[in-house]
């Protein structure tokens, strides 16, 4: 639809439509920004997600040791400060 053909159904409305028409554009916008918001939040973990994994290629390519680790798993960890 074109923006003439938008005005002229606009101006078929009662004056009580159109002034709820604003607050209409204006939520159908907030929803589009808080979408492509979220869109872009998952882009960025999946690329985190991405690098974490190349990261680790190697260590699970060549068969390494990948339990090490579970030696620490009867210490308690507490955050200094």
């Amino acid at each position: 639809m074109t923006r003439a053909q938008v005005v002229s159904e606009l101006k078929a409305l009662g004056p009580e439509e159109r002034l709820s028409v604003p607050e209409e554009l204006s939520r159908l916008a907030k929803d589009d920004l808080r979408r492509e918001t979220l869109r872009s939040r998952n882009q960025v973990e999946k690329a985190r997600m991405r690098e974490a994994s190349r990261a680790l290629l190697e260590d699970y390519a060549l068969g390494g040791e990948l339990t090490a680790f579970t030696a620490l798993d009867g210490e308690d960890f507490h955050a200094a400060g």
